[in-house]
């Protein structure tokens, strides 16, 4: 009880005398625990003649010693440090100097005991195995003898402004508190090892791999930042300081980098904010810059400051990009702002408690190290929050993709259904007012059928565009390859226009340049279907003066020519305004263009998708009420062998195209008008007709009398059994009784190409689209070798 009251006594009066007189502070140790011993010591800066230990024990008026109760420490100055410590105990103390950081170039600690001075020294400047303690941190040993008072200098340098808050305490105490940090300083690195499994075996299922693998780049990096400022790296390099520094800076700076990956990865900062993007790339050069020229800097000591501050203003970058990214509702914002955020805290926290301006606690060590697992856990809350907001997505763009498959699938079958349904009317009304048109009239009953026939075959140009149109939206428009003659083409087109021209009596020249190459290989349809579109244009608005057509060639070598088709009218001509608006589906630079001149509005849209398939350009100039001239320019295949025709494949189809002179056709369709126009034409062919209502007639009457029949017209569109099965069962019964196949044609009001194909597939020679075309049905049966008089 008299010592403890003694010990009292002392510490009372010396903290008196102090206060009073400002003599030097003397520290008592506390062998129960812990002291901060920074309210005890005196600094002073190390001037630029080096001082020794030695020279200050003998006299330390050499230096000039200040309290260093608001002692800040001055990164590239030497500091010393000047304590005295009694222990008043009975016991020896044996105590340790903790200085609770790596982050140190050099501690040197010097005392006197047993009238020898003693030096020890640690710091990333020194081999960890020639520290006094085997330890990652800087730890010194310090023995004091009971009863004794002793005066300790240490010397600290540091390249940066470190966690500054040294500690005097006892080896149990040391042994204890060290455990612990040990054991939390494993427990971050663990779960931030569990985030990195999870996001590398789970997130990559539901967020794309590059985000995912980002972030496990950029946590896998940050533990080891972790790991390598709490000094574990430090065992890794016992006897290479250098490296451990230069490792040090290394993956600060790679870790820098991958953070502005990920942040650029997640936010989409390259695609949707180009200029934040550049200041992304200039940060990451600079910092790897720093790292490249780390010699020439000075190492450690020189370029640790530097990357620091690169660090601090990445991460100003960062919390600006997640700020206007919560601004604009990004998902996960909100979430990436508060792991910034905290880990910031954190920082500040540490630095601040380390310059003494917040009281001292044992979370400090680890303020950060617990801000970096915060802000990686927070960041893949982000991640998940994003990946299931993209799922959610995904599966919305997946109904609504679902729903315009249904949408485009019931369009094409009400187009394949409208085709057939006007097209079998027409074909009635066309085939019979052809016959009509055979036969003898008289003047009146001419320009009537001529009127029945214009009008039915304007019908049709409607229902086709419609179709075509269709086609190309799709995507599902093929174009041919074949050899075609360029000027058969326009003479085609002279041929099909100038009965316009005399009706109207307009001027209706087409010029086809002498240097222009005649034969070139392409779809030679579909070019004269935009020719035969842009000519039906200038006629339809054109009541006086010319129409003129010019081909010409811009580029030619021996492979290719690019040619340009040009267009040019007298007529109403187009106002500047309403251009954008001539090659939009459905629609007319105005209302009462289609009062006046009729039309769907598709014919400019199809020829400008056609000339798009071909890799061409096409477009107008006018000036209105002064006429118009619409041009294209198209790249074709030069074909080198004249007369470049096209061949026949025999082996196309299954079915021999070759029969015995006969006159029969069996003709399955079910509509008795369509009976009546095809056996009508037929007759007019000197071909018998024998008419079976349903796919199951004709398989009937085939099986029945096979040999009678030189060909068979099949509609698709039957009952009971329709064109497609009875073409099979037909193909069938030939294999089975070793027959030959019988040419089978279609006759379908359906003109869809998927329809079509569907036709050759289950073993169909030829397809015939209703309505049908006297001279169209006559062809076929000449390219078929079915026609009598050529048998």
């Amino acid at each position: 009880m008299e010592c403890v009251v003694k010990y009292l006594i002392i510490i009372c009066f010396s903290v008196f005398f102090q206060a009073a007189f400002g003599t030097e502070k003397t520290l008592y140790i506390d062998h129960s625990g812990q002291q901060l011993i920074l309210p005890y010591v005196d600094y002073a800066i190390e001037p630029d003649q080096p001082v020794t230990a030695a020279a200050l024990f003998d006299n330390d008026a050499v230096l000039d010693f200040q309290p260093a109760r608001h002692f800040q420490l001055q990164d590239h100055q030497a500091t010393w440090f000047r304590l005295i410590v009694n222990n008043p105990s009975d016991q020896p103390a044996e105590l340790v100097l903790n200085m609770n950081d790596v982050l140190f170039d050099s501690i040197e600690l010097s005392y006197f005991r047993d009238a020898e001075l003693i030096t020890l020294k640690a710091g990333l400047d020194i081999a960890h195995s020639q520290w006094p303690v085997d330890y990652r941190l800087i730890v010194l040993p310090l023995s004091i003898d009971a009863h004794s008072e002793q005066r300790i200098y240490f010397r600290v340098y540091s390249s940066q402004v470190g966690l500054f808050q040294p500690r005097l305490s006892t080896l149990l105490h040391f042994s204890s508190t060290s455990s612990m940090s040990n054991t939390i300083n494993l427990l971050f690195i663990g779960i931030g090892l569990g985030i990195c499994l999870f996001m590398a075996f789970f997130m990559p299922m539901v967020m794309p791999g590059r985000i995912a693998l980002g972030f496990v780049l950029y946590l896998t990096l940050s533990i080891m930042v972790l790991a390598s400022v709490s000094g574990l790296f430090i065992y890794l390099m016992p006897d290479h300081p250098d490296l451990h520094k230069f490792v040090l800076v290394a993956l600060l700076v790679i870790n820098c980098i991958s953070v502005l990956a990920l942040f650029n990865l997640f936010y989409e900062v390259h695609r949707c904010n180009p200029r934040l993007h550049k200041l992304y790339v200039a940060e990451g050069v600079l910092i790897l810059l720093m790292l490249a020229v780390y010699p020439v800097l000075g190492g450690y000591e020189g370029l640790i400051q530097p990357v620091i501050v690169c660090v601090f203003l990445m991460y100003i970058l960062l919390f600006y990009t997640a700020a206007i990214k919560f601004h604009e509702g990004f998902t996960g914002s909100g979430l990436f702002l508060i792991g910034l955020g905290v880990y910031l805290a954190t920082c500040f926290y540490a630095v601040f408690a380390a310059r003494g301006y917040l009281p001292f606690n044992a979370f400090i060590r680890h303020s950060v190290g617990f801000g970096i697992i915060f802000q990686a856990a927070i960041v893949c809350w982000a991640i998940a929050q994003k990946g299931k907001a993209a799922q959610r997505a995904s599966d919305l763009l997946s109904k609504d993709v679902a729903i315009a498959q249904s949408a485009n699938r019931h369009k094409s079958e009400f187009l394949a259904t409208m085709s057939h349904e006007i097209r079998t009317p027409v074909h009635g009304v066309l085939g019979m007012a052809q016959m009509l048109q055979a036969s003898e009239q008289t003047e009146q009953q001419a320009e009537h059928t001529h009127v029945i026939i214009h009008s039915a075959n304007m019908l049709l140009a409607v229902i086709n565009d419609i179709l075509d149109f269709s086609k190309i939206e799709a995507g599902k428009m093929e174009l041919d390859h074949t050899p075609f003659n360029l000027a058969e083409l326009a003479q085609y087109s002279r041929a099909l226009f100038a009965p316009q021209a005399a009706e109207k009596n307009l001027t209706f020249t087409i010029n086809v340049d002498e240097a222009c190459p005649l034969w070139f290989k392409g779809d030679a349809i579909r070019l004269q279907q935009i020719i035969n579109n842009l000519l039906s244009n200038a006629f339809k608005f054109t009541e006086q003066g010319v129409v003129a057509m010019s081909i010409c060639s811009e580029r030619i070598n021996d492979r290719a020519a690019v040619l340009l088709f040009s267009i040019v009218d007298s007529g109403i001509g187009i106002a500047r305004n309403k251009r954008q608006q001539l090659f939009s589906a459905f629609t007319q630079v105005d209302k009462s263009t289609t009062r006046n001149y009729g039309g769907t509005g598709l014919g400019l849209s199809i020829s400008q998708q056609l000339v798009h398939l071909m890799g061409g350009e096409i477009d107008v100039n006018s000036i209105e009420g002064r006429g118009a001239e619409f041009w294209f320019s198209i790249e074709l295949e030069r074909c080198t062998d004249q007369p470049c025709t096209k061949e026949i494949d025999s082996t196309q189809h299954s079915a021999s195209l070759h029969t015995e002179p006969s006159v029969r056709f069996l003709v399955a369709e079910d509509n008795i008008v369509n009976q009546q126009v095809v056996t009508a034409m037929l007759l007019k062919c000197d071909i018998e007709a024998v008419i079976a209502n349903n796919g199951s007639e004709v398989i009937d009457i085939y099986r029945r009398q096979s040999s009678r029949y030189s060909a068979v017209l099949m509609d698709l569109e039957m009952p009971r059994t329709d064109g497609y099965t009875a073409t099979k069962a037909i193909r069938e019964f030939e294999q089975r009784h070793s027959l030959a196949a019988i040419p089978i044609i279609a006759l379908t009001a359906h003109a869809l190409e998927d329809n079509i194909d569907c036709c050759y597939s289950v073993g169909m020679d030829a397809v015939l689209t209703k309505p049908l075309h006297f001279d169209a049905l006559v062809k076929m049966l000449e390219n078929h070798q079915l026609m009598p008089q050529l048998q």
